[in-house]
């Protein structure tokens, strides 16, 4: 009996252990990233040649970068535990956003679209501003810009991924006038 509770306790004071060491879930932001030889690349910085002249559309800008730079969005699965590099990630490229091409909510702007400018307002200052449908709207002025730059020119831009947790990353990029 005495040697029945000695195994228990060393049992349980052995998965008591253990447990300590089990890492809690932390969502972790998703990733901008780059397929090269179909392994993923981290990117600081992504370039867009856009022929001078031509009609600028940031959804364009972003196909191309998809789909003939390889560049990709990736979250990675983190309901199970996974050790070492080659761990399971969903493409989520299809949230994508150049955030430097939509208009702003400043301040003296009806943000929550309630036919009044008050307090309540001030909450989304500074954050991309929605439509009534709560669509993102494009700054008509940024995009016409891209379009009327000379060959040579440069202009930057960032790019923004979000997860379905909410969680974000971003990366810088520049358009090259060609």
């Amino acid at each position: 009996m005495k040697m029945k509770r000695v195994l228990l306790l060393m049992f349980l004071s052995a998965i008591a252990f253990t447990m300590i060491g089990c890492p809690t879930t932390v969502n972790r932001p998703p990733k901008i990233m780059q397929m090269v030889d179909d392994e993923l690349v981290d990117i600081n910085e992504v370039v867009y040649h856009h022929p001078q002249g031509t009609a600028f559309d940031p959804e364009d800008m972003i196909t191309d970068l998809v789909e003939n730079q390889n560049i990709i969005a990736i979250d990675y699965n983190q309901s199970k535990l996974a050790i070492g590099k080659d761990r399971e990630y969903y493409d989520i490229s299809d949230q994508l956003m150049v955030t430097s091409f939509y208009q702003i909510w400043l301040d003296g702007d009806d943000a929550n679209n309630d036919g009044v400018v008050d307090e309540a307002d001030e909450e989304f200052y500074g954050t991309i501003k929605t439509d009534e449908d709560g669509n993102y709207v494009y700054d008509q002025g940024k995009i016409m810009l891209v379009q009327f730059l000379p060959a040579g020119q440069e202009i930057s831009f960032t790019m923004k991924v979000t997860d379905d947790d909410g969680e974000s990353s971003e990366v810088t990029g520049k358009i090259i006038i060609s």
